[in-house]
């Protein structure tokens, strides 16, 4: 495609519109000879410009530095590309590139000028773009611009280009949370109590001690050395943690919170509670790699999305990451039978499942209760559910002003006793359940993994 540029129509208004003119109110032959003569001169000014121009473009190719580049959400990263001018250049050159991409990826230059030196070949180009949409982004073409020598026409060319931007989710918020993982103090801040008794994994044989338990003592070892040995204990590793997120209609209501840690900061768009739901469970396997648990993770809605089973270290990390990163809420209702049903079946070491989910539609509870009648017999099941506003006691909250309030208020009630009795149940089978709020979610369920862990309940 080849468009007109400014520099054209000036030129046509100051030659063309005054020929026609002269050559129309002037009679004299030569006059209008010299007229048509300036008029075909300009046109074939023109159509040599053009062709000029025509072909450059195909000389030009643009490729991204690597094919995946990582941003992280709301933050402002770079994306360089390297583009190349095969054409032998004596002079400078210049040319427009622009990149489709879409509307949460926000880049600062909609049309950026790349300039060539003379002789030079290779030009790396770095465009700032701030993500605002967490997930996969394919790019598989760049629109080129090329101005012609004279000015008047500007070439415009697709070129094929592939690139993938992966946003990931944005813990600035859990900054907090996340220093006081690696505070020397060891979770401090986090309400970590004294640790109860003793761990149970064997550690290590010493000399006895007058004041160890007889159940300590190693009987065969000190049939062997002759003399008392007493079995060390410590606190159990290698224990497996799974989070079970629940990515189904639920989890696509929005908070009123934006992110920032007090309301003159909240910046940015609003957030689903499965965004937040993302956070915590990369924060989450952040506190079991320091505790030396293996971690896993698991997506579901109407059925099971992704299943990372558990492990250590930087690749376990990254699956995970790579698996979080990309989940979207989905219109469909939670299947929680079938979760529980492949999590018995595919997890056979005794393991804390941490399910990040809403119990307030009661119409998929049942399954609830009945999924969790699976796994709770071989093990221990966390839930952790979003406390949505308004759903508490009735006379919880100040004098109401209005009637339809009142009528607020007793939805909100109703919702709540039947919240209640769903804890109740699960309690008597053996589930723990916690409430938790948008904006602390993270913190309240590290902070009852750890108390998991320090009461040795797994």
């Amino acid at each position: 495609m080849i468009a007109p540029q400014t520099r054209l129509i000036l030129a046509a208004t100051v030659v063309i519109i005054p020929s026609l003119g002269l050559w129309a109110l002037v009679s004299d032959p030569l006059i209008q000879t010299l007229t048509l003569t300036v008029l075909v001169m300009f046109f074939m000014l023109l159509i040599i410009d053009a062709m000029k121009v025509w072909y450059v473009p195909r000389q030009i190719k643009v490729q991204p530095i690597t094919e995946l580049q990582r941003l992280v959400l709301e933050h402002e990263g770079v994306l360089t590309f390297l583009c190349t001018w095969e054409e032998e250049k004596n002079k400078k050159s210049s040319f427009k590139m622009g990149l489709k991409v879409p509307p949460s990826l926000v880049i600062s230059h909609a049309g950026q000028i790349v300039e060539f030196e003379e002789s030079v070949k290779q030009v790396e180009v770095r465009l700032s773009c701030q993500p605002f949409e967490r997930g996969s982004f394919l790019i598989d073409n760049c629109q080129v611009e090329v101005c012609s020598s004279m000015g008047f026409w500007a070439k415009r060319k697709k070129t094929p280009l592939k690139c993938e931007i992966r946003v990931y989710p944005n813990l600035d918020e859990e900054k907090a949370v996340i220093s006081a993982l690696f505070n020397k103090r060891m979770f401090s801040g986090l309400h970590v109590q004294r640790q109860v008794g003793q761990g149970r994994e064997f550690e290590k044989l010493r000399d006895y001690i007058p004041g160890d338990s007889y159940d300590d003592i190693s009987w065969k070892a000190t049939a062997k050395r002759r003399t008392p040995v007493t079995k060390e204990y410590q606190i159990e590793t290698e224990q497996q943690i799974y989070v079970v997120l629940d990515c189904s209609r639920l989890s696509s209501r929005k908070s009123s919170l934006r992110r920032g840690a007090s309301k003159l900061k909240q910046t940015g768009p609003q957030r689903n509670y499965l965004e937040k739901g993302v956070e915590t469970a990369m924060l989450l396997n952040i506190a079991a790699e320091n505790q030396k648990d293996a971690f896993g993770i698991v997506t579901f809605s109407d059925q099971v999305e992704n299943f990372i089973r558990a492990g250590h270290g930087r690749a376990t990390f990254m699956a995970c990451r790579d698996a979080l990163f990309q989940v979207q809420p989905k219109l469909v209702a939670p299947d929680y039978q079938e979760v529980c049903t492949q999590l018995r079946t595919k997890v056979r070491k005794r393991s804390l499942l941490v399910f990040i989910t809403s119990l307030d539609d009661v119409g998929v509870m049942d399954q609830l209760l009945a999924g969790v009648q699976i796994l709770r017999s071989k093990h221990l099941v966390l839930i952790c559910y979003l406390q949505p506003k308004k759903i508490e006691p009735i006379f919880a909250g100040h004098a109401v002003s209005s009637g339809s309030e009142v009528y607020e208020r007793l939805a909100g009630h109703m919702a709540w006793k039947q919240m209640h009795e769903v804890e109740n149940k699960l309690l008597s089978q053996g589930v723990l359940s916690v409430g938790v709020e948008f904006q602390s979610m993270a913190s309240e369920i590290v902070s009852q993994y750890l108390n998991v862990k320090r009461r040795q309940i797994l």
